[in-house]
């Protein structure tokens, strides 16, 4: 699939996508694209700490990441073309610094059913 530049949305993934400094990017995208009508993001906090280090070994752990104001600027924008086809996205990370950008919802009360004793 083809990168069309950093910044952006595509709502046409045959025409390519805009990668954002982050993954999520490609995924909300892709998740638009084949028709969800609701879109939660899991895990998506955009914060590091030295608790919980990156997947990958690093020599000198890097607490902020450089691109997490454009990760976010991109997901912000993501959101208002998602609102704007009528698509709802919404953050499941109480902690993620996209709280002020992207509704939040609490993950575990997405499967509460009251019927169940």
């Amino acid at each position: 699939m083809r990168a069309l530049k950093r910044d952006g949305y595509s709502r046409d993934l045959s025409a390519g996508y805009h990668f954002g400094c982050t993954t999520t990017m490609l995924a909300i995208q892709l998740a638009g694209y084949l028709g969800c009508t609701e879109i939660y993001l899991l895990g998506v906090d955009l914060r590091y700490s030295p608790e919980q280090p990156r997947f990958y070994a690093e020599d000198e752990p890097q607490l902020e990441d450089s691109f997490t104001s454009v990760q976010i600027w991109n997901i912000a924008n993501a959101y208002r073309a998602l609102e704007s086809a009528g698509i709802k996205l919404f953050n499941c990370s109480q902690n993620s610094l996209l709280r002020p950008y992207v509704p939040t919802v609490v993950f575990d009360s997405l499967f509460c059913d009251k019927n169940i004793s």
